[in-house]
């Protein structure tokens, strides 16, 4: 998580290299984080050529949306999200993917990178502002 930062509407970019993994090929970006069981995240997978949307509340994860999208291991990619009050929208590259409206999480939380599993995933730059 990103030290001191808490936020409910906020705008993010993530820099990201996915490297390998056998089992998963993924980065994310948490928001709204109150802690390891309930948080946000939007994910990119080049295992499965997708960007995905979740919520975790009390560790169990549901999806809120998602698309295929050309995510791929060894190439610099960056992963948008805006997110005010709540509708979340979603970009790769600059260029929008979805968007997605959730109730479940609307307090202010943290915010921070993401990977899973096996994943092996160099972050670059995370940007964050007011939307």
């Amino acid at each position: 998580m990103l030290p001191g930062a808490v936020t409910r509407d906020i705008e993010a970019t993530l820099r990201f290299r996915i490297v390998s993994g056998t089992r998963e090929r993924v980065a994310g970006l948490v928001l709204r984080a109150q802690d390891a069981a309930n948080y946000y995240v939007v994910r990119a997978s080049a295992l499965d050529g997708s960007v995905k949307f979740y919520r975790v509340q009390n560790g169990r994860r549901g999806q809120l949306g998602g698309k295929e999208a050309p995510v791929k291991a060894g190439q610099w990619q960056v992963l948008g999200v805006k997110l005010v009050a709540d509708k979340f929208e979603v970009s790769l590259d600059g260029a929008p993917l979805f968007t997605a409206t959730d109730r479940g999480l609307p307090q202010p939380g943290a915010i921070g990178v993401w990977s899973q599993a096996d994943s092996l995933t160099h972050f670059g730059v995370l940007t964050v502002a007011n939307p």
